[in-house]
């Protein structure tokens, strides 16, 4: 478990920090308002949350693996 979830926490992290890295860099190419701008940043940031989703789920099965 241990294991697993290391790979998983770093794999979050890495995920937040590339959606950072995307957003920073679609804000310096076009600082306005674009719909398609918008909707890539959206993208990137259920992507972040799909990763933190999946990280959660396996950190609770640790638990209640652990408990049992």
């Amino acid at each position: 478990w241990w294991a697993i979830m290391t790979v998983l926490f770093a794999l979050a992290s890495a995920m937040e920090l590339a959606n950072g890295a995307l957003e920073a860099a679609l804000d310096r190419l076009h600082p306005g308002n674009h719909p398609e701008i918008g909707a890539a940043k959206d993208m990137a940031s259920a992507a972040a949350l799909v990763c933190n989703l999946a990280c959660s789920l396996v950190f609770c099965l640790a638990l209640i693996d652990t408990w049992s």
